[in-house]
């Protein structure tokens, strides 16, 4: 007899473990989470504001380079260029100044002022490229060039009029090269 209650405990325990699970089963609920994940893209297009025969620009990934060249020039004499940079992409973007090419040595390029939208950033005599590139970058991005924004760099170039004999018929050609960046706002914790 013990046996048989036994037994029959044993049943009425896997039968109550197999009611608890479909229990369970029944009060349970799976959900599935689908995320589909789009990254944005950088893109600033860059072009001559007025068609300009004396520029020409090579768009790269991410990067643009802008070549100069000065021809027909006397002391005394500007030309003025205007470059139109615009935020196509879906993020802000910084603008850093990469590199630069200029004829060193030469007096065209020794006695040729440069200004960005009216300030002075090579003067005659100098003949570092850096401070024209850091300029226009530094009014570009200032703070940032924001999605879907325009702005326009003027960049006049005018022969000393202290120049000498020594740049009589002469021409030059000097590039600027940009690299476009993400732009991240930083994070302030409260």
């Amino acid at each position: 007899m013990n046996m048989k209650r036994t037994r029959f405990v044993l049943w009425v325990i896997v039968a109550a473990m197999v009611l608890m699970g479909a229990g369970y089963a029944a009060w349970s609920q799976t959900f599935t989470i689908n995320s589909t994940v789009q990254t944005g893209h950088l893109y600033v297009k860059v072009q001559k504001a007025i068609e300009d025969p004396s520029i020409d620009i090579d768009e790269g990934v991410n990067s643009t380079t802008v070549n100069f060249t000065i021809t027909d020039m006397y002391p005394g004499k500007s030309v003025q260029h205007v470059l139109r940079f615009t935020n196509q992409g879906t993020m802000p973007v910084r603008l850093k100044f990469n590199s630069g090419t200029y004829p060193e040595n030469d007096p065209l390029w020794r006695d040729l002022v440069i200004e960005v939208n009216e300030e002075e950033v090579k003067s005659a005599g100098d003949t570092d490229i850096e401070d024209v590139g850091n300029k226009i970058a530094e009014i570009l991005t200032n703070p940032v060039l924001a999605v879907g924004i325009t702005r326009d760099i003027t960049i006049t170039q005018t022969l000393d009029i202290s120049s000498t004999d020594e740049t009589e018929s002469s021409s030059i050609s000097w590039s600027l090269g940009f690299v476009f960046e993400q732009y991240n706002a930083p994070v302030i914790n409260p």
